[in-house]
């Protein structure tokens, strides 16, 4: 049975590649923090035999390791030397939820960890790594009318924390296994959205999808940006992960794993369509607004770059070279705000309790 190394296994991403992997017929190696922190009690339960939603499969096939983004090379090359390893998929990546005071609070773990979990990957003969990236090294600056593809690659002058710290970390990966044996292909979702595998409200919190969806359920936002993003729905890059680390044809290949750009208003109304009874705001936020905002706002001040911009994505490569289909956004948007109801993340409306 192969074995895969998966970092950030508690996280939205990693633990559905952890799922995913596992029902494949994979022995899993997941790092997190904190084995024993509440973070975790989803996966040891299923390890101990009481799944919820993750694979059955986790007992007796997946193992726990401490390892932490910043915890220095040695401490990522004794995880392989304790373990056969056949392969990686990298999804940790330091998470704040604004942009911090210094912009290396993002951008030294995220190229740090990925350089130590790379070059142990090299030092211990991996064969194939798949690193989570985002189509944030894709495409800063926002241009007008442009169509971002495998081919596009973020500047980092003047971008955000997070848009420097997945660029560089990225970079930094096909810089280490340039010349080497291992094989690498990186995964680039956007805005992702679906159902999680946790069973405790609070670990909405940890990620910035599920945050921004509470959001738009409970009516936070009572106009919208106008925005240009892509849906990806979880068990998609999930999914992609797996077909990148099994395919030859993914070898040395950059795939954006959603489909095309859609305004956020638009984005706003697949979800008041969704469940009418909550009834979710839809309208519009004047382009002038977002600008009067974005001076007391660190978030509006980075949405600003992108407001009206009318640009799109390629992602012919997932299905043409993984054969990936993708899931219809309005099921993926349905599928998460019942997610969200069913772990008390969010109030279930009155007139339509969800058992």
């Amino acid at each position: 049975m192969p074995t895969c190394l998966i970092t950030g296994v508690s996280g939205y991403v990693g633990s559905w590649c952890t799922h995913v992997a596992l029902e494949a017929g994979y022995d899993v190696i997941g790092t997190v923090r904190d084995p024993a922190s509440v973070k975790c009690g989803f996966l040891r339960d299923a390890m101990e035999g009481k799944p919820g939603k993750m694979s059955a499969k986790a007992a007796g096939h997946l193992t726990l390791v401490k390892a932490d983004l910043l915890s220095g090379d040695a401490a990522w090359d004794e995880v392989f030397c304790g373990h056969r390893i056949d392969s990686v998929m990298h999804t940790a990546s330091p998470y704040f939820g604004k942009e911090p005071s210094d912009e290396n609070e993002y951008i030294r773990p995220a190229v740090e960890g990925t350089k130590s979990v790379v070059q142990a990957a090299i030092k211990h003969g991996v064969k194939r790594v798949v690193f989570t990236s985002t189509v944030g090294t894709m495409w800063f600056p926002i241009l007008d009318g442009k169509t971002y593809n495998a081919e596009s690659w973020s500047e980092i002058e003047g971008n955000s924390a997070y848009g420097k710290s997945k660029t560089l970390a990225e970079q930094a990966a096909w810089e280490l296994v340039r010349g080497t044996s291992v094989e690498l292909a990186t995964i680039h979702p956007m805005f992702i959205t679906g159902p999680t595998l946790y069973t405790d409200s609070s670990l909405i919190n940890g990620f910035e999808s599920g945050e921004l969806v509470v959001k738009i359920m409970t009516g936070k936002f009572p106009m919208v940006p106008n925005l240009r993003m892509g849906i990806s729905d979880v068990r998609d890059v999930a999914k992609a992960h797996l077909l990148a680390l099994e395919k030859p044809e993914a070898v040395n290949q950059r795939f954006i794993c959603c489909g095309e750009a859609h305004w956020f208003p638009d984005i706003v109304a697949l979800f008041s369509q969704a469940k009418p009874v909550l009834k979710i705001p839809t309208k519009t936020m004047p382009s002038w607004l977002v600008y009067v905002a974005s001076m007391c706002s660190p978030a509006m001040n980075r949405a600003k770059k992108g407001i009206d911009r009318d640009y799109n994505v390629d992602a012919s490569l997932i299905r043409d070279k993984l054969g990936l289909t993708l899931t219809p956004e309005k099921e993926t948007v349905a599928d998460m705000m019942d997610d969200f109801i069913k772990i008390g993340a969010v109030d279930a409306p009155v007139s339509e309790g969800i058992s």
